[in-house]
């Protein structure tokens, strides 16, 4: 596996959303410091499907399992020389900015292992807003995909819904996220999509791993559809991001990148997360 003369090697691993946040990542890097990328997909985390979808997307040379992608990045110059971190290390604290690229160019090739959200010193957020929207409306995401997204939105009249991304299990297993009180209680959504319902009259679409989730919201007689279930070769997860990303407006999961890398999608969303015990709001929109 050959990571070229000076590139800069995006080694992406985790779930999709970790995937597609490192990317753009990598690429806002590779474009700073004038350097040659390659996309390695060393994760597996993602679906067959997925992992497959995406090494097209994204122009991966090689899809690997993760810890072969991890031998292969650490033969190469660590990744915390190339950025100063910011925030709560390890828990995707914030859905722009985590970390900025240092100056200082290593004069070898360059594995970025980070999943974390990393932009040039001279980007403000509405910079790195308008380069995350652009990277991925340029991305070549599959023509079944775009028609079958475009279809389901259609029907279920996404454009006037507002998109929920609820994610428990992931973070609950993650004890450095539970460490830092990081997890969204359902309490918290509950009461936020109550308040939407009565104040706008939301309906919504939504997105959870928690198979409890939507009965509950549908006792207290909220408007609720979820995304169909599709089989290869259609990816799920990517559906469902692409679903979030036709509504009107995100309710996330704080520290959940499948939140933010939906929000960003389409031209960017306003996001909602649960933050030290409120909902903040922010404006992805390009």
């Amino acid at each position: 596996m050959d990571g070229g003369e000076a590139a800069i090697v995006a080694i992406c691993m985790n779930g999709i959303g970790n995937v597609l946040r490192h990317f753009c990542s990598a690429r806002l890097l590779a474009a700073s410091w004038q350097r040659p990328l390659q996309v390695v997909i060393g994760s597996d985390r993602l679906s067959p499907t997925t992992k497959a979808v995406l090494g097209e997307v994204l122009g991966a040379t090689v899809s690997t399992p993760e810890a072969i992608a991890r031998q292969y990045g650490a033969a190469l110059v660590s990744d915390l020389d190339l950025y100063d971190h910011v925030g709560i290390y390890g828990t995707n604290s914030h859905p722009l900015t985590e970390a900025y690229f240092r100056a200082t160019v290593p004069p070898a090739a360059c594995p970025y292992l980070s999943i974390y959200a990393a932009q040039p010193r001279s980007y403000g957020d509405a910079d790195i807003i308008r380069a995350k929207t652009q990277i991925y409306a340029q991305l070549p995401w599959p023509e079944d995909l775009r028609q079958t997204v475009g279809a389901i939105a259609q029907q279920l009249e996404l454009s006037a819904r507002v998109g929920v991304h609820i994610r428990l299990t992931d973070n609950l297993t993650d004890a450095c996220k539970t460490a830092h009180h990081l997890n969204t209680p359902l309490a918290a959504f509950l009461e936020r999509l109550v308040e939407l319902a009565l104040i706008e009259e939301a309906r919504f679409l939504v997105c959870t791993d928690n198979p409890e989730v939507v009965p509950l919201l549908r006792e207290w007689e909220l408007d609720v559809v979820t995304p169909p279930v599709v089989a290869p070769p259609l990816s799920q997860e990517l559906l469902e991001m692409h679903l979030l990303s036709q509504t009107r407006s995100v309710v996330g999961s704080y520290s959940s990148t499948f939140s933010y890398e939906a929000a960003f999608l389409n031209g960017g969303k306003p996001l909602w997360l649960w933050e030290r015990g409120a909902w903040q709001l922010y404006d992805l929109r390009a």
